[in-house]
């Protein structure tokens, strides 16, 4: 849909409350397309999945349903022509360590779990209400990385985690 406006997307309601604006994991294509901005970019991923971008952010459809919200392009959030992007802790991404997303997180009173993966040497937390998984990686290049100053590097909303959500 065009718009002669900017959406507001506040990606701290997005992390801890999977709310994105008024979209919604299992929506349709179609019903999005009439009902939400328009997307800067569309493309085709793998068999039946299209993608459409806004900026960095990208919806992932299969068969024409919304099944993911992702994002690893923390550099170009503001990057949309639709979609005003308020991004919380996302400003400092290059000095948001995992140690300091937790921080946060405790002060917010936020319910997660941490999983910490050390054969791909990388951490997530999944955000118990939102079902939102955060990414954290030692920076590229850098070695002898603990994962508490392992840097944030993406998010992700999808199906598999869209419907169980803690109220």
């Amino acid at each position: 849909m065009k718009l002669n406006h900017k959406i507001d997307i506040d990606l701290k309601a997005f992390i801890l409350n999977g709310k994105f604006d008024f979209v919604e994991i299992g929506q349709t294509q179609e019903w999005l397309a009439q009902n939400f901005a328009d997307p800067d970019d569309r493309g085709d991923g793998r068999e039946q999945v299209e993608i459409w971008r806004f900026g960095t952010i990208e919806f992932y459809f299969f068969e024409k349903e919304l099944f993911q919200i992702f994002c690893d392009g923390l550099h170009q959030l503001k990057k949309s022509r639709s979609l005003n992007i308020q991004p919380w802790v996302l400003k400092k991404y290059k000095k948001m360590t995992l140690s300091k997303f937790l921080k946060i997180l405790n002060k917010e009173q936020v319910n997660y779990s941490v999983k910490h993966d050390s054969s791909l040497n990388n951490a997530i937390v999944k955000i118990s209400k939102s079902q939102v998984i955060v990414y954290f990686s030692p920076e590229y290049g850098v070695e002898d990385v603990q994962p508490p100053q392992y840097l944030i590097n993406g998010f992700c909303l999808n199906h598999e985690h869209g419907f169980e959500r803690d109220s």
